[in-house]
């Protein structure tokens, strides 16, 4: 790998140790518990409403499902990922050395 992709690795894993940060503090584990709720309202909404719902209607609890679920698992997956992106990154330097030119 070049030492650009060395570099993306190390913003890729900043960026996910800030998401992990904000899972951890109180506020951040406020917004998972209302994605949570909203998650679980969504699929109530779908499963108990989806012959009264409209076309729209249904694509909208859809979309509104998968936004939530992508920002839940998101934030929740910070640490794996950042672990995983860690774990690339020391593969990297052990291959091609560490890249020092930040």
């Amino acid at each position: 790998m070049s030492r650009s992709t060395q570099k993306d690795i190390k913003n890729d894993l900043r960026r996910y140790k800030d998401i992990e940060a904000i899972a951890n503090q109180k506020g951040g584990k406020r917004v998972i518990n209302l994605l949570s709720q909203d998650i679980i309202t969504a699929i109530d909404t779908i499963s108990g409403n989806y012959k009264e719902l409209t076309h729209t209607e249904f694509i909208a609890q859809g979309a509104r499902l998968s936004e939530r679920l992508a920002l839940y698992r998101l934030i929740t997956g910070a640490k794996k990922n950042a672990d995983i992106v860690k774990a690339i990154l020391e593969n990297e330097i052990k291959e091609n050395g560490e890249d020092t030119d930040e």
